[in-house]
């Protein structure tokens, strides 16, 4: 009798092979079942007693495909035994994923391989066999852009070009390559190609410029540098230069390897203006032209003269930024490149206000402008030609006014106590206002403003232009009534702007004595430098009342304490504020309070506080080395913000003395030795300026 039975290799251990296997005694008695051959390495076991066979170890079907088992009975009596063959076949799973030869591939190929051409091929084997075994390729598609470039035979694995390759634009490309069998389910693995671009000379070389513009002085010497030609390729290899046309009398020499262009014959320099000459660049196989055009200029024997010393302009203020405001011009009979003239602003002050075109010295505002902040600038340009000579000239400009500020009322508000009896149109307040603009736009006219028809304008009237304020009837009507209104103060610019003030009039019986200040306004003068606490006026009533004093305008500046002394009670900058303008009020305690007003100017005295500040932290300019003695080279300019002789600045040189001089008033920098580039290329000179304060 003979027995077959199959099982896969992926079985699990102590599994019970499907087979039925019983051997019967003649006599009844017990069998023993044992595996007597075919199992050398014990894979497989067998239930002494019931005859089940166990696999007991991991099969493989690729190392072993079938089993001939012998199986043997024995009586447990008389020993007797009868044996079977069982043939055991293992069946394949997909176990095996494919395999590679080599961990990496590594091939070249030509830039011009052709579209389609064959790059390489890949294999992988697979040790299951039927379907399990069957291996497709693939490009892993999370490599990069390899797919734009390759393609993979899914079958044999050949990589083919999908389009040409080119070494300047990238030379290698890293290819991961996926084998991937069909089994259930599928293995796969992967490997990495690694495919370099081969160069071939398929670039011509080209040069940094098509056509090159140069000047050469006529006081060139044999072996002057001309210009530097440059050429690039993106292949591989050296670049010779060479003349091919325009150097028929071989005033020219160019260097084959560097495209260094020197003079090497004077004798015919100067007969024509301009010499053209073509250029060529070869790689050996490819060449290219360029053109240089090289300009004889005259030496720099003249420096720029400026058209006019002084340029006057006007520009409205708050226009937008961009506007024109003027152009200078300058001259330079020297021809070439010492005749073209480049225009600058030498200020970092002013260029943070004003830009100007560098060819043509039209001059832009950067912002916009306010007359009220400044009024006047005066801007120092200078023309520089291609020899370093230059020329200076300043533009007043001045901001012209629009109506851009409301007038502004001194005094934040008034109060003011009169008799029922007071004659009509006589005057009893004052107000007054100012505005910043100028000429009709700071022309201010009063009138007496109300919200709502209450009566007053029948009452009170204002003159115009002094801002004095009169009955136009009797008070006598009203006696004990106050009276609350507004006076507006409204320019006449276009269009016209207003300010409103409050005014506050108590009309008291005959009876009533107000407090009356012993003068009417007061002016005073304190240094900017004044402590906190330095008294400024004590107030006098003409009688003797009690009142209490308040500071109506000026606070926090100014205080004003219960006996009526005025002091200061923060700090002065005359150049933030010149003048203050204070207000104070004494107030009876009736009620309502009798009330008298004084107004108290102050002028702030300068003090030399600020140090004299230049335009621009450094200069930097070019003088050439053949100017005469005693020439101006250079304008430097500062200014101090205080006033009078401690805003008066005064000019020096801090070394360089005997090179430089510098006039004291107006900044000029002159020369007093000949220059020698060659023996000093650069000098650094420090220039003081000095105010005429005390101390300076």
């Amino acid at each position: 009798q003979f027995y077959s039975v199959s099982t896969p290799e992926d079985v699990p251990l102590h599994s019970p092979l499907p087979v039925n296997i019983k051997a019967e005694s003649p006599l009844g008695r017990k069998l023993i079942y044992s595996i007597v051959a075919g199992d050398p390495y014990e894979e497989f076991a067998v239930d002494f007693s019931t005859g089940v066979l166990y696999v007991a170890d991991e099969l493989d079907y690729e190392s072993t495909q079938q089993y001939a088992l012998t199986l043997r009975a024995t009586d447990s009596v008389t020993a007797v035994f009868a044996e079977v063959l069982v043939s055991v076949l293992v069946t394949d799973v997909n176990d095996c994923p494919p395999e590679f030869p080599t961990d990496s591939y590594n091939v070249s190929v030509s830039e011009a391989a052709p579209f389609g051409s064959l790059v390489l091929r890949v294999t992988a084997t697979d040790n299951d066999t039927g379907v399990n075994s069957a291996v497709r390729y693939a490009l892993d598609h999370n490599s990069g852009n390899a797919s734009e470039y390759f393609h993979v035979d899914p079958e044999d694995g050949s990589v083919y070009l999908k389009r040409s390759l080119d070494h300047e634009v990238r030379d290698c490309h890293h290819l991961v390559i996926v084998a991937r069998d069909t089994g259930t389910p599928s293995l796969s693995t992967s490997v990495h190609v690694w495919i370099t671009v081969g160069d071939m000379n398929d670039n011509a070389p080209r040069f940094e410029q098509t056509s090159y513009t140069v000047w050469l002085s006529e006081e060139a010497t044999r072996g002057q540098l001309v210009t530097l030609v440059t050429a690039s390729d993106p292949d591989t290899g050296p670049l010779q230069y060479s003349i091919a046309a325009g150097n028929q009398h071989h005033t020219f020499h160019i260097d084959p390897d560097s495209g260094i262009l020197t003079v090497v014959n004077l004798h015919k320099l100067m007969e024509l203006q301009t010499h053209t000459l073509n250029i060529s660049v070869s790689d050996g196989v490819y060449t290219s032209f360029c053109r240089v055009r090289v300009e004889m200029v005259s030496a720099n024997r003249n420096s720029p003269v400026m058209e006019r010393h002084q340029y006057d302009a006007k520009v409205g203020e708050n226009l937008p930024a961009g506007r024109s405001v003027a152009t200078v011009t300058a001259r330079d009979p020297d021809t070439g490149t010492y005749g073209q003239l480049i225009y600058s602003i030498p200020s970092q002050l002013l260029l943070q206000t004003f830009s100007i075109n560098n060819v043509t010295g039209e001059i832009w505002t950067r912002r916009s402008l306010d007359r009220e902040q400044q009024a006047l600038y005066e801007i120092p340009v200078m023309a520089v030609d291609g020899g370093g000579k230059s020329g200076l000239s300043t533009v007043r400009l001045s901001v012209s006014d629009v109506n851009d500020n409301p007038p502004q009322f001194l005094q934040s508000e008034y109060k003011a106590c009169i008799h029922a009896n007071l004659t009509v149109h006589s005057p009893f307040l004052k107000v007054r206002a100012m505005d910043a603009d100028e000429g009709v736009s700071a022309t201010i006219q009063f009138s007496v403003y109300e919200t709502q028809t209450s009566g007053v304008k029948q009452l009170f009237a204002i003159h115009p232009h002094s801002g004095a304020l009169f009955l136009l009837k009797s008070a006598v009507p009203y006696e004990n009534q106050v009276f609350q209104f507004f006076v507006r103060a409204t320019d006449t610019g276009v269009p016209p702007l207003h300010t409103d003030v409050p005014v506050q009039v108590y009309i008291m019986s005959a009876d009533d004595a107000p407090p009356l200040f012993q003068r009417g306004d007061h002016k005073f003068f304190l240094p900017e430098n004044a402590p906190s606490g330095s008294m400024i006026t004590q107030l006098q009533l003409v009688a003797e009342m009690p009142v209490q004093y308040r500071l109506i305008s000026g606070s926090p500046t100014f205080a004003v304490d219960s006996s009526g002394k005025v002091t200061l009670s923060g700090s002065l900058d005359r150049e933030d504020t010149a003048a203050h303008s204070l207000a104070v009020l004494a107030l009876t305690e009736s009620s309502p309070p009798l009330t008298a007003l004084t107004e108290i100017s102050l002028q702030v005295l300068d003090t030399n506080d600020n140090a004299p500040a230049f335009d621009s932290e450094t200069y930097t300019f070019g003088v050439p080395e053949n100017v005469m003695e005693g020439t101006s080279v250079f304008k430097v300019h500062a200014s101090d913000k205080d006033e009078g002789s401690n805003g008066e600045v005064r000019y020096s040189l801090s070394g360089s003395g005997d090179v430089f001089a510098v006039d004291p008033y107006s900044g000029w920098l002159t020369t007093l030795v000949p220059l020698d580039r060659e023996a000093v290329p650069s000098y650094t000179i420090t220039v003081l300026a000095t105010d005429n304060g005390s101390p300076p």
